[in-house]
């Protein structure tokens, strides 16, 4: 049990009222370093603690997720982790440990699962308390800050370019000019971008959704996991972020399938599809950036200390999230010649 401090396991047998049996590591999340707690009694917990980079971000990280499932929770959700306990000075928090497997192979039966999540989360989201939530990070209730978030990714990535030629070439050659040309295009119209959505119409979102944070228990049931990004978010851009997701591989069934089941989730909603189509879009120039993730310094710090990958693969995942961005451009200048912007 060397692996973690001790000042961690003064914080795990105080808020668990037992002696640690064992504690280890499990590897998979990107963000974080996540602990499996087993007790004398051997009852299990999840331990995660959020310290990568910035304290305020990694605080309002474990405030989203933490306060998000405790009051998921009170009304009534059950697929998703229970909240234990948390310090948040030390970034630390515990979790009901969710004994399940990875969705390797998505069938329409789990993306009707996941449309009935969504749908719990609307009928969430209309009730008295849900107001005291938050947005949810990189939110688009205001889809006009799309901009600014894209602008704020590119540059962060632009420090970094001077260190390899062929980051550097993508984003001033490939990546800005198509960029800008279509921010242009924007800017010129008369678009629903320029209006806030009304809370009326927005849906208490975990803004990553996605089979990546999903477990599948031996019964067949469906837990949602990683809220870390939780709160406030257009329903069009939910639907836009699991269709556009590169962490999954969806078929076009499924695509479809959940496509039309979500729209009908909010068909009294009148600009619901237009927002859809305008999200969808844009949305695509922010996945490029984050799969260039990777060539930020305190991005491969924080997946080396939660043991994604080790020092040596560092370029070869470079390059291939390089190749994946170049992919998707080139769809993006193909989606423009096929559809309204507007």
């Amino acid at each position: 049990m060397s692996i973690v401090s001790d000042d961690i396991k003064d914080f795990i047998t105080t808020a668990l009222a037992q002696k640690l049996k064992s504690i280890k590591p499990v590897y998979g999340g990107g963000n974080n370093q996540i602990y499996r707690i087993i007790l004398q009694d051997n009852n299990q917990y999840a331990l995660k603690n959020y310290h990568v980079h910035d304290i305020k971000r990694d605080q309002m990280r474990l405030h989203r997720e933490y306060n998000g499932f405790i009051f998921l929770h009170e009304y009534g959700e059950q697929q998703i982790p229970k909240a234990i306990a948390c310090d948040k000075g030390k970034l630390l928090a515990i979790y009901s440990w969710i004994t399940g497997d990875p969705i390797v192979k998505i069938s329409n039966k789990n993306i009707m699962a996941v449309v009935d999540f969504v749908s719990r989360l609307k009928h969430y989201s209309k009730l008295k308390a849900a107001k005291k939530i938050l947005p949810a990070s990189d939110n688009v209730l205001y889809p006009k800050r799309l901009f600014t978030q894209i602008e704020r990714r590119l540059k962060f990535l632009e420090k970094e370019a001077y260190q390899n030629r062929s980051l550097q070439v993508f984003l001033h050659e490939q990546y800005k000019p198509t960029y800008q040309q279509i921010r242009k295009k924007f800017y010129e119209k008369d678009c629903l971008l320029w209006m806030p959505l009304s809370l009326n119409q927005a849906i208490l979102s975990p803004s990553d959704l996605g089979f990546h944070n999903m477990l599948k228990k031996t019964d067949g049931s469906i837990f949602f996991v990683d809220f870390e990004y939780f709160g406030w978010e257009d329903p069009a851009a939910l639907l836009a972020h699991f269709l556009l997701h590169p962490g999954m591989k969806l078929s076009q069934s499924n695509k479809t399938l959940f496509y039309n089941a979500v729209s009908a989730l909010f068909s009294e909603d009148v600009t619901f599809q237009k927002r859809f189509h305008v999200l969808h879009f844009l949305l695509g120039f922010v996945w490029i950036l984050i799969l260039l993730n990777e060539f930020l310094p305190f991005i491969k710090t924080r997946r080396l200390s939660a043991g994604q990958f080790n020092l040596s693969e560092v370029e070869k995942i470079q390059m291939m999230q390089l190749q994946k961005a170049q992919q998707r451009l080139d769809k993006l200048k193909q989606m423009e010649k096929e559809t309204y912007l507007c």
